[in-house]
């Protein structure tokens, strides 16, 4: 009885820690799209309030769409654990088919307020889902030691559950943020009708890549304290961590 009631108090503490972390990494994308929006003179409702409701919408959209293609196919839906990950075709459709309503959205607002070129975004966000798609297939079936992906070798290494847990989401948001904002990157500069400074492209790059991954890890790393090492959990966790990724992803995209 001893040793569990001091426990609960640290968890606690870590939790709001964590939660902490997750609204200080927001109010610095606020202050960084704030800018955005002023540079480009957008009009004042095109704000960080309105883009992180749209982003919350796609991310959610997102899980849908997943959702509903699965039960099209006929297929198991996926959402992350051990024995619910996608491998092969699924790993690489997951990640496009989700991240689908997020280019929809983005698409449209940019047809209202013209914030870039219609055919530059084409080209760049369709080099973002390649490359999201192909860290997500690095992630779920990358051969490691004679296992298929990082989470069947984390557990064929007995990793202590939430260092397995932490080190995973860490892995798997660098993998899919690193290599889909990469990509975007690399085209933009391919693309763009006059020549860009490389160290403002880096910078971007570097600002996009952590935020996905920081409100990410913080975000499952605060489902990890708050919720003991039970299977029933596993569902839940990843659902977390695909709504959040998600989100960030949108709001990575809105600062590139």
């Amino acid at each position: 009885m001893m040793s569990t009631m001091q426990i609960e108090p640290m968890a606690l503490l870590g939790f709001l820690a964590d939660l902490l972390g997750v609204l200080g990494f927001l109010v610095l994308v606020k202050r960084e799209i704030d800018g955005a929006i002023k540079s480009l003179t957008l009009p004042p409702e095109m704000n960080f309030y309105f883009l992180y409701f749209w982003a919350l919408v796609a991310a959610f959209l997102g899980g849908l769409f997943w959702n509903g293609l699965n039960r099209i196919l006929g297929l198991s839906f996926y959402v992350g654990g051990t024995g619910s990950e996608p491998h092969g075709v699924a790993a690489f459709i997951w990640p496009v088919v989700t991240n689908i309503p997020t280019v929809i959205i983005l698409v449209v607002l940019n047809w209202k307020y013209h914030f870039m070129g219609t055919r530059q975004q084409t080209i760049v966000y369709a080099a973002f889902l390649l490359g999201i798609a192909v860290g997500s297939l690095l992630f779920y079936d990358l051969s490691l030691c004679g296992n298929r992906g990082f989470r069947n070798y984390f557990d064929a290494n007995n990793v202590p559950f939430f260092f397995k847990e932490f080190g995973l989401v860490v892995i798997w948001s660098s993998l899919l943020c690193i290599l889909g904002f990469l990509s975007m990157g690399i085209m933009r500069v391919v693309v763009a009708p006059a020549p860009r400074d490389l160290q403002v492209v880096c910078w971007t790059f570097l600002k996009q890549t952590g935020l996905c991954i920081g409100l990410t890890t913080l975000a499952v790393a605060s489902f990890l304290i708050a919720f003991p090492d039970q299977p029933r959990f596993d569902t839940a966790r990843g659902i977390v961590a695909g709504l959040f990724l998600r989100a960030a992803l949108f709001l990575g995209l809105v600062l590139g």
